[in-house]
């Protein structure tokens, strides 16, 4: 049978030989032909087919991310307005040729002529940003007119609908420019979480054996019908346990999670779906206690500023405050969509300062209105208590501690203000019994920096006591008259 004239692979050889093999050979060949029938112990390694589809996924990810690279870039040409020196050439054309006072207008030594069309551009890009139904030139011209230009009835007739034409044309070039500036950000953004995604794929996942062995003989021990246990360690420790038989409850999780902080010293918090398996995640070394409280400027009136606290993946957790301008309904609204959009860029793992940019891009792109907010917002890491601060407008950040009281600046310009917005970025590290204080500045301006250093004196540990303290001497202290919107945010952070 072997040697037949079959053109097969080596292995598959060895498997045809080995089904004839009870028949021909002695038992010794058999066990040898049903070793070579089995395919190389490599190649069905499940860590190594999963590293090489872990490496092929971050390679077609880090491809279209360049893809998008090259799109932001490709959005962010430059921005062709109507030129203004054609302008005034075809507008002198129109206006000044065959005129007896074009000699000493134009052709001489006065410059009337020049900054009487400069002036005429700059009230048809007013016009252009305002009501555009209304026309450019009044059916009767002024007297400032009349006295600066001899053909002063003739200018709506002769260079009107010219100047029009101009300022409609460089306000729609104006907006596809900021329309591209909003998805040239869009495609940062997109860019940077597929970067992230790249390099969470490129990171090594370990098992770890020797801690599974111990998670399995401590739940067993426990009561707990444990199945199997893997061990993984990569951006965060966990235990993925497997149930013999049966669905994880919440009280047989919280049985687990106790059984596991026994035996590794470190709180392990339950996560799920809850079904045969369960995933048991190691908690931070940190925990943060928060508490916030806000008064809108008028009783019954919706407030300017949105604050939100949330939790992130990799122990992080984000703070956020924003003021919208002003008060009342809009303000409301601004500050919201700020406060909305940012927590979800920064819960897909965003660039906080490309978030804040993509953000400032919208607000400006959906109304022709002055809007505004501002930014004051916090990542902590409680892992290792680094907290990274980004500002835009916002007030300062007072952080005490051990060492005193330190001071984190706010930036200078608010989001919506202008195109392009660099928002201030600080990093600091907090220990185990600091205690911070975010706000708005309807408090901070009433209650300045000695009055919060004197209540963070006082030592409360209750963070909404705390809040609570800070906005009544807020409103003690401003007149009603001058009273803005109020928002304090207190954060302390202990030791898990």
């Amino acid at each position: 049978a072997l040697a037949l004239p079959l053109r097969l692979p080596p292995a598959d050889l060895a498997c045809a030989a080995a089904a004839l093999a009870p028949a021909l050979l002695p038992a010794p060949w058999r066990r040898t032909l049903a070793g070579w029938a089995r395919p190389p112990r490599e190649a069905c390694d499940p860590d190594r087919v999963a590293m090489l589809a872990r490496d092929g996924a971050s390679e077609r990810i880090g491809a279209l991310s360049a893809a998008f690279g090259e799109l932001a870039e490709g959005y962010l040409g430059p921005c062709e307005t109507p030129d203004e020196q054609t302008l005034i050439a075809r507008m002198r054309e129109r206006l000044c040729d065959g005129c007896p006072g074009y000699g000493a207008c134009w052709a001489g030594e006065r410059s009337g002529a020049a900054r009487l069309l400069c002036d005429f551009i700059t009230r048809a890009v007013e016009w252009s940003a305002g009501d555009m139904e209304q026309p450019l030139f009044d059916a009767e011209p002024t007297p400032e007119l009349m006295r600066r230009c001899r053909r002063g009835r003739l200018v709506g007739e002769r260079i009107g609908e010219l100047l029009e034409d101009f300022a409609r044309a460089r306000q729609a070039e104006l907006k596809r420019g900021a329309e591209n500036r909003l998805i040239s950000a869009q495609f940062l953004q997109a860019k940077a979480l597929l970067d992230g995604m790249a390099e969470a794929l490129s990171r090594p996942v370990r098992l770890r054996d020797r801690q599974a062995e111990r998670a399995c003989a401590a739940l067993e021990a426990a009561g707990v019908p444990v199945g199997d246990v893997l061990a993984l360690s990569g951006q965060r420790v966990e235990l993925a346990v497997a149930l013999k038989a049966g669905c994880w409850d919440r009280a047989l999780a919280a049985r687990a999670s106790e059984q596991l902080r026994r035996t590794f010293g470190r709180a392990y918090r339950p996560e799920g779906p809850w079904g045969r398996e369960l995933r048991f995640v190691r908690r931070p070394r940190l925990r943060a206690e928060t508490g916030a409280v806000c008064a809108s400027r008028r009783a019954g009136a919706p407030s300017g500023d949105s604050h939100l606290i949330l939790e992130l993946d990799g122990d992080r957790l984000l703070v956020l405050l924003c003021d919208g301008m002003g008060s009342g309904d809009g303000a409301a609204r601004e500050s919201a969509a700020a406060v909305r959009l940012l927590a979800r860029f920064m819960e897909a793992g965003a660039d906080s300062a490309h978030a804040v940019e993509t953000v400032n891009a919208l607000l400006l792109n959906r109304s022709r209105e002055d809007m505004f907010a501002t930014v004051d917002m916090l990542v902590l890491e409680l892992s290792t208590g680094s907290a990274s601060f980004t500002k835009l407008a916002a007030c300062p950040t007072i952080i005490a501690g051990d060492d005193g009281l330190r001071r984190v600046q706010g930036g200078r310009l608010p989001l919506g203000i202008l195109e392009r917005v660099q928002p201030a970025r600080t990093r600091a590290m907090l220990a185990p019994g600091d205690t911070l204080v975010m706000l708005s500045d309807g408090i901070w301006e009433a209650v300045g920096p000695d009055g919060l250093g004197a209540l963070l004196a006082l030592g409360e540990t209750d963070m909404d006591a705390l809040a609570e303290r800070i906005l009544d001497a807020a409103t003690l202290a401003a007149p009603p008259e001058l009273r803005d919107d109020m928002t304090a945010i207190c954060l302390r952070l202990v030791a898990a």
